[in-house]
């Protein structure tokens, strides 16, 4: 090979590597494709969330953890039903990729896989926008979810989502649904339990330290609660019972609609009366209820406040099963048994005293500063006026005459 042909040849070898390396130093870097059947978001570190926003075109709600729990920035930093945060963590940990494909805008109108605060071509073309964040504010998770896939009603069509400032669609196996985003809907709800048939007084007071209105007692556990003290006008009176049982178990599973503002001027929450629920263990449940709040013309909530207490019950009420008998044989022996086993149960329940006296101070803890807003139906059972326990007695119509008595009257006439 003559040098002027190698010399051509060797040029033209370096132009071709230089533009090789131009083309592929040039071209941007493609991203991982995620495919069928691999996780939306690989690794996800669902125990670092520390806050979570849900933004839709008509709301949004933050929830943030906050020492020992979390709660609804949106509601005062009320605790959060954090059932309802794992179960949304994990869904997003555990959404795995159906199919995938290009985010056109037509696809995007389609599927409404719009920013929620963006100008969209239409209002229902906008998503609902999830971020999760760490403690450090650290971007952990930022997806947009669209339309749910039509899958004839059965519910377990998945959804369509994408990642906020991604390129691609994908269709995930889990469904979002029941994503709300009222503040309101995020709030743990559930104050706690008394059964009505563990309630053994009830008694209004006009106010914190007012007199008596009235009280209902159980004579016992398992009977039907009767008025103390009832005033003598009503005494020749029917007691309307499913009134009562609905005082007793107005606080079973008490549960509230929403949170007030704390900075509520107190004139307008209107707490003038109280109900003071005891039970038989000495648990003491104090419920204000209250006003209409300003905005709420038809009167369908209601503000009220709850306090919680604890009084134990006299030891001289601990009953044992072990009496002193002379059947045993030896009756001094017998009788120190018995004393024995009566110390023990008062042992016990001293010790159960100390540890339900500790539950009802942290729960009054818990409670007491917040002034929650409950349903009207749930008001309603809070009967204040005691005319609400009763109905005239029905008294027996008159007989009618015997036909053969009737017919003796009408000869003597």
């Amino acid at each position: 090979m003559k040098s002027k042909t190698l010399i051509l040849l060797l040029a033209i070898c370096g132009i071709l590597a230089g533009i090789t390396w131009f083309v592929f130093k040039t071209e941007p870097p493609k991203t991982a494709k995620t495919e069928m059947g691999e996780k939306l978001i690989p690794d996800f570190p669902v125990n670092d969330v520390t806050v979570m926003t849900i933004q839709a075109p008509d709301g949004s709600v933050t929830l943030q953890k906050g020492e020992s729990v979390w709660g609804v920035s949106d509601r005062y930093g009320y605790p959060a039903d954090f059932g309802k945060i794992t179960d949304l963590a994990k869904k997003i940990r555990d959404a795995s990729v159906g199919r995938s494909f290009a985010a056109t805008d037509d696809v995007r109108k389609r599927l409404t896989l719009y920013p929620p605060d963006s100008d969209a071509p239409s209002a229902d073309a906008k998503a609902t926008r999830i971020t999760f964040k760490n403690s450090e504010e650290k971007v952990l998770a930022d997806l947009l979810v669209g339309s749910a896939r039509d899958d004839g009603g059965a519910g377990a069509g998945g959804h369509y989502v994408m990642p906020a400032r991604g390129e691609s669609v994908y269709l995930v196996d889990q469904s979002f649904r029941l994503m709300e985003t009222d503040p309101a809907d995020w709030l743990n709800k559930s104050l706690f339990e008394a059964p009505a048939n563990e309630v053994e007084t009830v008694t209004l007071k006009t106010g914190e330290g007012g007199d008596a209105v009235y009280t209902l007692k159980r004579p016992e556990k398992g009977k039907d609660p009767e008025f103390v003290d009832l005033p003598q006008a009503y005494a020749d009176r029917e007691i309307v019972k499913s009134k009562v049982n609905s005082l007793f178990s107005s606080i079973a599973s008490f549960m509230i609609e929403d949170v007030a503002d704390p900075e509520t001027p107190a004139e307008k929450l209107g707490f003038d009366e109280v109900f003071v629920y005891r039970m038989f263990d000495g648990r003491i449940y104090r419920v204000y209820p209250g006003a209409a709040p300003g905005d709420d013309a038809d009167g369908e909530s209601y503000y009220v406040k709850v306090a919680a207490d604890f009084e134990a019950r006299p030891d001289t009420e601990v009953e044992t099963d072990a009496e002193p008998s002379s059947a045993d044989g030896d009756e001094a022996e017998a009788q120190e048994k018995a004393e024995a086993e009566r110390e023990k149960a008062i042992a016990e329940k001293q010790e159960k005293d100390a540890e339900l006296k500790k539950e009802m101070s942290e729960l009054n803890e818990k409670l007491s500063k917040w002034t929650f807003v409950i349903p009207e139906w749930r008001k309603e059972n809070l009967a204040a006026d005691i005319e609400n326990f009763f109905e005239e007695k029905e008294t027996a119509p008159e007989m009618a005459a015997p036909a053969q008595e009737i017919e003796e009257e009408a000869l003597a006439q």
